[in-house]
């Protein structure tokens, strides 16, 4: 992958389970718009994720959140909406697990791909064991829905030699 673009799910969860460096592993660049980093930092945040957020690592890069041009009727927050337009401008693949920005962001061609998605070509790469980090991950406050949970273990086994 090239470049990423980070919405704040993805980056809590990945944080959470001590697996956000796999962004670094799979991209060349990866930037947060600063939208997201207030996000990570808000006291609302776990104190692993705001710890992690106030001491960035170098290989993320921070960028203004750009002019919003996308329908500001829509249900989505201005951060979504921010990350979205972001990775429109860039050309870059959206990390987002949020549904409905998911569905805005394909509608705009923007390729996308969520916490799980990173975690499977974390495990395809050699990066990171899926069984362990699916375990950790369902520890968190994370919605899983047993068609997810399914999904993802269908998608593994496709991936294993």
């Amino acid at each position: 992958m090239n470049l990423l673009v980070s919405d704040t799910g993805p980056l809590n969860y990945l944080i959470l389970i001590e697996c956000v460096g796999l962004l670094r592993e799979i991209a060349t660049d990866v930037l947060l718009p600063v939208s997201v980093l207030n996000e990570l930092k808000s006291e609302m945040a776990p104190d692993s994720v705001r710890n992690w957020a106030f001491s960035l690592p170098d290989w993320l890069r921070v960028v203004e959140d750009p002019e919003v041009h996308l329908d500001p009727s829509s249900s989505l927050s201005k951060t979504d909406l921010a990350v979205i337009q972001l990775a429109s401008l860039e050309n870059a693949i959206l990390v987002m697990d949020e549904s409905q920005g998911r569905e805005m962001a394909r509608s705009l061609n923007v390729p996308v791909i969520g916490t799980m998605g990173i975690l499977l070509l974390g495990a395809e790469l050699g990066l990171v064991d899926f069984p362990s980090a699916l375990t950790l991950l369902k520890q968190t406050n994370m919605f899983l829905s047993p068609k997810i949970i399914q999904d993802a273990w269908t998608r593994y086994r496709a991936i294993q030699p």
